[in-house]
């Protein structure tokens, strides 16, 4: 059974071991970075948290353009879990340089979360008003109006 099928069964401790045979077998292989994303995802749904980071980080050194961004956006993410606010919103921050990109509302109201959780909830109000008022439409700037409706309540 190959780590792709294993995936797709819902075998995920299948599909991490075949990735480190097949990654120890072919550190250089065609498909290492791939299989290595697919693994950071794997341990990300199984909440195996801190030893996903090196794996991300890892990542982080070999992308560029919107994998990287995504490795930004699973970092952040990865640390709003282990409720370490202040290096999540360092990641989600890096999201708001592209104005363009995927993440970039994702990245802003994230950001604005930590900063709520950091109990700066005047700052988290510069960001979701970032979002909103970026002629951007999706879930995340939904969301950042609704958080500034509840932020500005009386």
């Amino acid at each position: 059974m190959t780590a792709w099928s294993a995936y797709y069964l819902g075998n995920a401790p299948e599909a991490l071991e075949r990735i480190s045979l097949y990654q120890y077998k072919y550190p250089q292989g065609q498909y290492f970075d791939e299989l290595e994303s697919l693994a950071v995802d794997l341990m990300i749904v199984q909440k195996n948290y801190q030893a996903v980071l090196p794996k991300l980080f890892s990542l982080e050194n070999k992308l560029k353009g919107e994998k990287l961004e995504y490795t930004w956006y699973r970092i952040g993410s990865v640390y709003l879990k282990l409720e370490e606010y202040d290096r999540a919103a360092f990641y989600f921050e890096k999201l708001l340089g592209n104005v363009n990109g995927k993440y970039y509302t994702r990245g802003g109201y994230l950001m604005g979360v930590c900063l709520e959780y950091l109990e700066q909830p005047e700052t988290a109000l510069k960001f979701y008003h970032q979002i909103v008022e970026s002629g951007l439409k999706d879930e995340w700037v939904e969301n950042s109006r609704k958080r500034i409706s509840l932020l500005t309540e009386d």
